[in-house]
C-alpha cells in the first residue's frame, strides 16, 4: 500500500461542510442557542476594524467559548451585509488539514467558495496551535494580503501568547477570553431578575436565594457549556479533569515546554487547586512537595501561561513590594476546578471562605487593576488584607477589600490598613449583610462578586472603589 496526500477535492468538501453559511447564511444550529459573552462586542469590533492592519489572536483556556464566539462573529458579519462566501472558517484540529500550510488552505478555500481572490475576505483559523510555526505564517499573510482580515484562536494559550508577542509585534492584536464571570453566569441562567440595581451597589431581593446561585457558580459556573447542560454538571469531574485539565497538563504544556515529568507538574497543580488562595513560599513548597525550586518556578510560569493559575504578590502595610519575595498566594483562575477535582465543599465549612476569595479574585483577572495582598507585622500581631489595588504611577494603595464568608468578620486589620494609608473607606464582604453608611462598607460576598464582573466602571480608583 502506498501512502498518498489527502485528495484536493476531499479537502475542499471538508471546507464546504465547515462553512454551512455559504448555502444557508446561518451558522450551524449547534451554536445558535448560545448567548453572547460579555466580551463579544469588544472582540467583534476588532474583527471588523480595518486599520491599523492587524490579525486578531483570540486566546484563552479550553472550553470557555472561543469557537462559539468565532461563529457568533461570523453570523454578525453576515447579518451586517458581508457576502457569506467571503467568510471562511477552518478548524485546524481536523485531521484532513494536518501539515497543510495556510497558503494552500487559503487557495483551496477560495476554490471551494468560488472566489477568484481573497480581497475583502474574512479568514477564521480555529485551533491555530495545531499549525507549526503559525505565527510566521500569520505574519506573512497579514503583510501579503492587505484587504483580507485574519482571525485566529487557540487553547494552547502559552504558545499563543509567547509566540504572538515574539513574532507579531505590530501585526497581531491579542484578545484574552477568560472563564465566565459571576455576572455572566447570572445572565446566562436568566437570574438577572433576582437583583435591583442602585447607583453604587446592586442588592438582591432575596439574598439567601442569590447566595445559592453564588454557590452554584463556585461549584460549576466557569464554563458556558456546563452552565447550559445539567448532565455535565452531574459529571463535572470527568468534563473538567479529562477534557480540560488533562489535555493542558498532559498534552499542551509538555509539547510546548518539553516537560518530561508530567506527574510532578500534575501533583503540583493538584496541591495548588486544593489550597487555592492560601499563602505559601518557595521554601515551603520545595520542602513539602519534594520538587526543586527551579522546577517549581517553571511550573508556576507554565500554569500561569495556560490560564490555570495566577500568582498574587505580597506588599507591606504601605503597599510596598518586598525587595525579596518570599511569600505569595496562588489562585485557581477558575474556582470551579476545586469542586471538580475534589469533593465540593459545603458552604457552612470553614474552608468555603477560600473558595469565596478565589471566586472574587477571578473577577479581577481581566481587569486593569494592579491587585496584590497585604501582610505585615503590627507589634506581636500579624495583619493581612486580602486584596489591595495599587496605583501604578504612585505605588500608593487606592482601595482595600477584605473577603469574609461571615457576618461577624473582624475589621481591625482593615481599619489598621486604612489608617496607615489615609483611606477614607474600606470594603468587607459578609454572607448576607449590606451596609454602605459607614467608612467600612459591608457587602454580601455574592453581590461583591457580581458587581466586580458586571459593572467595573463603578469602581473609583481615586476614592473608595472595590
Amino acid at each position: 500500500m502506498n501512502f498518498i496526500k489527502y485528495d484536493k477535492e476531499d479537502i475542499k468538501k471538508r471546507i464546504v461542510v465547515d462553512n454551512p453559511w455559504w448555502q444557508t447564511s446561518e451558522i450551524a444550529e449547534f451554536f445558535q442557542p448560545f448567548k453572547y459573552r460579555a466580551y463579544f462586542d469588544s472582540f467583534h469590533s476588532l474583527v471588523t476594524t480595518k486599520r491599523p492592519k492587524r490579525a486578531v489572536v483570540l486566546m484563552g483556556p479550553r472550553r470557555v467559548g472561543k469557537t462559539v464566539m468565532l461563529n457568533q462573529s461570523i453570523q454578525k458579519l453576515i447579518d451586517s451585509g458581508i457576502q457569506s462566501r467571503k467568510i471562511i472558517y477552518i478548524s485546524l484540529d481536523k485531521p484532513i488539514y494536518s501539515r497543510l500550510d495556510p497558503d494552500y488552505l487559503m487557495s483551496l478555500s477560495l476554490e471551494a467558495a468560488s472566489l477568484e481572490n481573497p480581497e475583502g475576505c474574512y479568514f477564521f483559523f480555529d485551533e491555530i496551535q495545531y499549525l507549526k510555526e503559525w505565527e510566521n505564517y500569520l505574519k506573512t499573510m497579514v503583510d501579503s494580503y492587505h484587504e483580507t482580515k485574519f482571525i485566529v484562536s487557540g487553547s494552547a494559550a502559552a504558545a499563543l501568547r509567547r509566540k504572538s508577542q515574539e513574532s507579531g509585534a505590530g501585526r497581531f492584536t491579542d484578545f484574552v477570553l477568560p472563564p465566565l464571570t459571576f455576572a455572566e453566569f447570572i445572565d446566562m441562567t436568566g437570574k438577572e431578575g433576582m437583583l435591583k440595581h442602585a447607583d453604587r451597589v446592586s442588592e438582591a431581593f432575596d439574598i439567601v436565594a442569590f447566595n445559592q446561585e453564588f454557590i452554584k457558580y463556585i461549584h460549576y459556573g466557569g464554563y458556558p457549556e456546563v452552565v447550559m447542560n445539567p448532565e455535565m454538571q452531574d459529571d463535572l469531574k470527568r468534563y473538567v479533569t479529562q477534557d480540560i485539565i488533562d489535555k493542558v497538563l498532559l498534552k499542551d504544556l509538555p509539547n510546548l515546554y518539553g516537560v518530561r515529568d508530567t506527574q510532578d507538574m500534575n501533583s503540583f497543580f493538584n496541591v495548588v487547586a486544593y489550597n487555592s488562595s492560601n499563602e505559601t513560599s518557595m521554601a515551603n513548597m520545595e520542602r513539602d512537595l519534594q520538587i526543586s525550586r527551579h522546577l517549581l518556578d517553571n511550573y508556576i510560569e507554565y500554569l500561569q501561561a495556560a490560564f490555570l493559575i495566577k500568582k498574587l504578590s505580597r506588599v507591606d502595610v504601605n503597599a510596598r513590594r518586598l525587595k525579596k519575595e518570599q511569600q505569595f498566594k496562588l489562585f485557581l483562575t477558575n474556582v470551579s476546578f476545586r469542586s471538580a477535582m475534589f469533593t465540593p465543599i459545603e458552604s457552612t465549612s470553614d474552608m468555603f471562605g477560600g473558595l469565596v476569595e478565589t471566586a472574587i479574585f477571578d473577577q479581577y483577572l481581566h481587569r486593569s487593576y494592579d491587585i496584590r495582598y497585604a501582610r505585615w507585622k503590627d507589634g506581636r500581631k500579624t495583619r493581612e488584607i486580602d486584596f489591595v489595588s495599587v496605583d501604578r504611577a504612585t505605588q500608593k494603595p487606592n482601595w482595600a477589600l477584605e473577603i469574609k464568608w461571615s457576618n461577624s468578620g473582624d475589621t481591625s486589620n482593615l481599619r489598621s490598613f486604612m489608617e496607615a494609608n489615609k483611606l477614607q473607606a474600606g470594603w468587607i464582604t459578609t454572607i448576607d449583610q449590606q451596609d454602605l453608611s459607614k467608612d467600612i462598607k459591608k457587602v454580601p460576598a455574592a453581590i461583591m462578586c457580581y458587581m466586580i464582573g458586571k459593572t467595573p466602571e463603578i469602581i473609583s480608583e481615586a476614592h473608595d472603589g472595590i
